[in-house]
C-alpha cells in the first residue's frame, strides 16, 4: 500500500508499476524503438473489418496476465495520447511499455511487456 502512496510498485499488477508510465523520452531517443512504434501505429491504422479488430490510440482494452504464480491479474483502461495519459484513472500512454506492447495487437493475442531485465505475458481479451 505504501508503494501505491508513494507512486511507484514493484507489481505489474498496480497502475504505478513502471510498464503503464509513459516513457515519451526513451522512445524518442532510441531510434530502433521509434522505428517500431511508427510501424504499428501503420498497421495499426489500416483499414480492417470487424473480424480483426486491432488496439491503436483510444482502443479501450481489457487485459489479463498470464504465466504468474497467483491469480492473473484482470485490467481495463484506455490507450491514449501521452498529454492525456493518468495510469490511475485507467488512461495508459501509448509511449509507456504496456503501450507500446499493446499497439496493432488484435483481440485475442497474447502479447509481452518486457521492461530492463524483466517480463510479463498479458493476453487482450476485449477490445472497444
Amino acid at each position: 500500500m505504501l508503494a501505491r502512496v508513494l507512486g511507484h510498485c514493484d507489481s505489474s499488477q498496480c497502475f504505478n508499476h513502471r510498464i503503464f508510465q509513459c516513457q515519451q523520452y526513451r522512445v524518442l531517443h532510441d531510434p530502433l524503438v521509434l522505428a517500431e512504434l511508427f510501424q504499428r501505429l501503420e498497421r495499426a491504422e489500416l483499414p480492417r473489418s470487424n473480424m480483426s479488430l486491432r488496439v491503436r490510440v483510444g482502443s479501450s482494452v481489457v487485459i489479463r496476465q498470464t504465466h504468474c504464480d497467483n491469480t492473473p491479474a484482470i485490467l481495463r483502461f484506455t490507450l491514449v495520447e501521452p498529454s492525456s495519459a493518468n495510469p490511475t484513472q485507467g488512461k495508459v500512454s501509448y509511449l509507456s511499455p504496456m503501450g507500446l506492447a499493446l499497439l496493432s495487437v488484435p483481440l485475442g493475442a497474447v502479447f509481452t511487456v518486457t521492461v530492463r531485465a524483466s517480463e510479463s505475458h498479458w493476453c487482450l481479451i476485449a477490445l472497444n
